[in-house]
């Protein structure tokens, strides 16, 4: 079974307040958790995808660099992806066994 890892921007520990912020204390509006909660899964999305697809050592930057140009409907199609190898754990396995033969004759 896949398993996706989830990322936050700072590690999931709170932010520190900003200097004239009343007590400390930062709220988002309900548009703003929206966005947020759009933002880290569209990273973890393409983060997964690649993890999948065995990129290792540049996926964080690789994961950057896509996640601030893929379009929805192929961030529709990689979620689709992931998920038919969820239910389909051979196929995974099968496509990383044909990678590792590829890798051994470049």
């Amino acid at each position: 079974m896949v398993k996706g890892e989830k990322h936050s921007a700072n590690g999931g520990e709170p932010s520190p307040a900003p200097s004239g912020v009343p007590n400390g204390l930062i709220s988002l509006t309900d548009a703003g958790r929206d966005a947020g909660e759009f933002l880290l899964d569209r990273h973890n999305s393409v983060d997964l995808f690649l993890r999948l697809l065995g990129v290792e050592q540049s996926r964080f930057v690789e994961t950057e660099l896509i996640e601030h140009h893929v379009g929805a409907y192929t961030l529709v199609l990689i979620k689709q992806w992931v998920e038919f190898l969820r239910h389909h754990p051979d196929v995974l396995r099968r496509f990383q066994e044909f990678a590792e033969k590829c890798r051994q004759f470049n």
